[in-house]
């Protein structure tokens, strides 16, 4: 089935949209369960087995539920898998909501908090609990992969600061050393008594 959902310009409390059923014989069925607005999210979760799509959970039978807009005011504009929880749970960003610090925060700190580090756990520990900051998700395979690149990426960055820190000094230097020379030339081009 494909589905597909119009929506307003900019109407956070829902619109006269509709959510769409394509069927595979390309029959156009307009949800009952459509409540409109504008949403620009979009996601497969396939843990649960469904489709995110704007206040629509879409299970693989077809069943559809709503998530009413009392409950998630806004445009809903992103949606990304939980960091603590990805089989069980997703964020969802609204348009108009305010992102607070316990939100961002607190599921990494469950994520790398779960435990004070202890005298016993090794470095090898340590390198596990932050290593979910260096992966990425991979959507064909439904896992994390190491990224490797962000290495190279780090050396990259630190090295194009320090380049930078370098030019910026040596022009500072290059033209600290020209006005000493025009001043030193205009006192030698001078001639005596001329500044009386």
């Amino acid at each position: 089935k494909l589905w597909v959902l119009t929506y307003a310009p900019h109407m956070p409390k829902g619109s006269s949209d509709k959510l769409y059923e394509i069927s595979p014989d390309l029959v156009l069925t307009v949800r009952p369960e459509s409540i409109g607005g504008t949403p620009a999210n979009r996601m497969i979760h396939r843990e649960s087995g469904q489709l995110f799509m704007g206040p629509y959970a879409i299970d693989e039978k077809g069943e559809v539920r709503v998530i009413p807009y009392m409950e998630m005011f806004g445009r809903p504009t992103a949606n990304a898998r939980h960091l603590a929880d990805p089989a069980g749970k997703i964020y969802a960003q609204v348009w108009g909501d305010n992102i607070t610090a316990l939100k961002l925060g607190e599921p990494l700190r469950q994520l790398l908090g779960r435990a004070p580090l202890s005298q016993k756990e090794s470095l090898a520990d340590l390198v596990e609990r932050v290593r979910i900051l260096c992966t990425v998700y991979d959507p064909e395979s439904g896992t994390y992969r190491f990224k490797y690149a962000l290495i190279l990426e780090l050396i990259g960055g630190a090295l194009f600061f320090l380049f930078m820190a370098w030019y910026l000094i040596a022009e500072l230097l290059r033209l600290r050393r020209r006005k000493r020379l025009q001043r030193q030339a205009l006192t030698v081009a001078l001639p005596e008594g001329a500044l009386h």
